[in-house]
């Protein structure tokens, strides 16, 4: 049996902290920001780093029992980052020293028409070239593999062909996040809880920071340090919307920040970010009933006065019998967020849509849209009963792929954000490239292309895997 972790996690007091000028400050709760410091302590010899969680440590990851693991990505900075990525996991258990239950039985993404086809292919042997395993399959194969899904003349979804990676697999979130958390509790890390960000410090000329304000219990604490870092992988955008940890300061500071740097300056009117929802169900546990992860394309229609947004849907089955239900959707932004100049009137708009995309009622609809698509594929799925409901509003990039860098261009401020789809599944990946470009000043070679200024170039890494 595993041991329980024992983190140094401050609850009565933060005295101590606040009268230190720290290293390093991350700003996060969930496996990301954990794994940023284990990379941060391991790989550099980082001492006194400080992770402020703006909620209760890992609250974002209740009721989460599997998550997705893959490097099928076609980018060609895309490819080898997520293959590091899941070489990086397969070994994560000897790193940690915790199980953290990854499971490769392989993915297959189903193609329902002639442009997925080709697009698969195309991503089959880009994945190739770089020495990772992708399988072209026909139907003929599929039918053998997947005898539960509905191939016939009348099913709701006409499957064509199929791109497997047999690597890909699946892990418990919060093993991993206990797994890293528990690599903390030797090391000369302090976690705050509750500490709810009103706004980040700079110094006298505004380019470099200086710490951090918090509320927390009540009392507001300014908490120096000389580097910052946003980990908003994990459901980021609840800073920034109307959340209950929302941080109006932070909000501002964001369309001040955005409307400087990508008022006249943006590509095509490429903003950095969409907004992403992410629902996942979970099942009553199951005798086996399928071996493999399920993926496939459905449609958000009709939210709130919304466009129609594509979700990819995965479908899988845990090593306790529970078969969990995923679907994550990139929105389209609003018609006045998508000319070429940005301003406060744009920003509020960007917030507004942000709000809107964490509706509970659309929240609902998405959910019962992920339902009905997963029977509809799987018609053996229909007299099986839901136990819980997990959801998520990200800030996923423009283009799909990650962004690993320092915000704004403001020095001393760091960023991992638009994480598409892959938020806890890329914290080991995404932990080593921050920790690489806190400590040296230089991104690390995997994530040379991840940073802002593609935004303002027009050198977007456009990403068809999500």
């Amino acid at each position: 049996m595993q041991s329980s972790p024992r983190p140094y996690v401050i609850n009565d007091t933060i005295e101590e902290v606040v009268k230190k000028n720290h290293a390093v400050i991350i700003i996060g709760g969930d496996t990301m920001a954990l794994s940023i410091a284990h990379y941060l302590s391991q790989n550099h010899d980082g001492e006194d780093i400080l992770i402020l969680s703006p909620t209760t440590l890992g609250a974002t990851i209740d009721n989460r029992q599997w998550a997705m693991v893959r490097a099928n990505y076609q980018t060609g900075a895309n490819t080898p980052f997520f293959e590091m990525n899941l070489k990086l996991w397969e070994d994560l258990h000897r790193d940690i020293g915790y199980n953290v239950m990854l499971s490769q039985i392989g993915a297959i993404e189903l193609l329902t028409n002639d442009k997925m086809i080709k697009n698969a292919r195309y991503r089959g042997n880009t994945m190739r070239l770089h020495g990772v395993d992708a399988d072209y399959l026909e139907l003929a194969e599929l039918r053998r593999i997947l005898p539960l899904v509905d191939f016939s003349d009348q099913a709701s979804q006409t499957v064509l062909a199929g791109l497997a990676q047999g690597r890909a697999g699946f892990f418990n979130p919060m093993a991993a996040f206990y797994g890293f958390w528990r690599t903390l509790s030797a090391r000369r890390v302090k976690i705050v809880q509750h500490a709810s960000i009103k706004e980040i410090i700079f110094s006298k000329n505004g380019r470099g920071t200086s710490g951090v304000k918090i509320t927390r219990n009540g009392t507001t604490h300014s908490i120096h340090g000389q580097k910052i870092i946003l980990a908003m992988a994990d459901g980021g955008a609840r800073l920034l919307t109307n959340s209950p940890d929302h941080s109006p300061e932070l909000k501002k500071f964001f369309a001040r920040e955005m409307t400087a740097m990508f008022g006249k300056n943006m590509a095509a009117g490429a903003w950095p970010w969409v907004a992403a929802t992410e629902v996942e169900l979970l099942s009553e546990s199951l005798s086996p009933m399928m071996d493999k992860i399920i993926q496939f394309p459905t449609t958000f229609g009709g939210i709130a006065g919304q466009d129609d947004a594509v979700a990819q849907v995965s479908i899988g089955q845990g090593e306790l019998g529970n078969v969990w239900f995923r679907a994550f959707a990139r929105h389209p932004l609003p018609n006045n967020l998508t000319n070429m100049e940005f301003d406060a009137t744009t920003s509020d708009a960007f917030f507004a849509h942000l709000d809107q995309m964490d509706n509970v009622d659309n929240i609902s609809h998405r959910a019962t849209v992920l339902a009905r698509a997963a029977v509809q594929l799987m018609p053996a799925l229909l007299r099986v009963k839901l136990l819980t409901r997990w959801h998520q509003t990200y800030l996923a990039s423009f283009d799909g792929s990650p962004i690993i860098d320092r915000l704004f261009d403001k020095n001393d401020l760091y960023m991992v954000t638009g994480i598409n789809g892959d938020g806890y599944a890329l914290a080991p990946a995404a932990g080593v490239a921050m920790a690489h470009l806190v400590a040296t000043g230089t991104p690390h070679p995997s994530a040379a292309d991840y940073g802002f200024q593609r935004f303002t170039k027009g050198q977007f890494l456009y990403e068809r895997a999500i």
